[in-house]
């Protein structure tokens, strides 16, 4: 479904509007719904202990931003969406998402990501639990 000026963009909203997409029109701001990104950040700021779309590079904000770039991705966000939510470039989004894959696929090799990682797995499904 699409609004009276064509939108196309699936995942975001108009705010001249109430279907989804981005509006073609000139100067009308877009709005983006990132409820679950916002779960996740929460999640892991309680984990990591700060807020990790600062510019931080403190090991464990860092692979809070890899871990919450990953799973994003698995959940179809966009590498530019991504960037704009964890206030980072997209080919910063991507390498994360690759440091994040091998600490997953070695996990001796980076015991302190992995622990962040079950941290962060652990969070969300007692989020789930808690809302069902």
């Amino acid at each position: 479904m699409c609004c009276i000026w064509n939108c196309k963009v699936e995942d975001r909203h108009c705010q001249m509007c109430l279907y989804p997409g981005a509006c073609e029109r000139s100067g009308v701001p877009v709005v983006e719904n990132n409820a679950l990104a916002d779960e996740y950040i929460k999640a892991m700021s309680r984990i990591v202990g700060g807020d990790i779309r600062t510019g931080s590079r403190v090991s464990s904000y860092m692979w809070g931003r890899n871990f919450i770039a990953y799973k994003l991705r698995k959940d179809g966000y966009t590498l530019s969406r991504i960037g704009r939510i964890l206030n980072r470039n997209h080919t910063t989004i991507m390498h994360g998402i690759r440091s994040a894959e091998t600490a997953i696929e070695y996990p001796k090799s980076y015991s302190n990501a992995i622990y962040i990682w079950n941290a962060f797995k652990e969070q969300l499904s007692l989020q789930k639990t808690m809302v069902i």
